[in-house]
């Protein structure tokens, strides 16, 4: 992700490390404010995933950093269908 980030022209001073983020992550008691949208039948949340998997597109990301996103994209578009189809809201 940082390469991409430096393709799209961020400074390197502004780049955190995965390390650094995966020891944050396993400090949280709570899931991520989408997770919980979608675990709480929200039809429709803000989609910062959408835009990093095109991110990821533009710059030439490894193919593994493409897949990872796209797949969580999925797990999450699947979870907001199933909540419009709960909620009579269609596609």
């Amino acid at each position: 992700m940082n390469d991409a980030l430096a393709a799209l022209g961020a400074p390197a001073r502004a780049l955190v490390g995965f390390d650094a983020y995966a020891r944050a992550a396993a400090t949280l008691s709570r899931p991520s404010s989408l997770a919980r949208a979608v675990h709480d039948g929200r039809p429709a949340v803000e989609r910062a995933d959408v835009l990093v998997l095109n991110l990821l597109r533009h710059v030439g990301a490894p193919a593994a950093a493409v897949e990872m996103m796209a797949r969580a994209k999925s797990l999450i578009d699947e979870g907001l269908a199933r909540n419009r189809a709960a909620t009579g809201q269609g596609a």
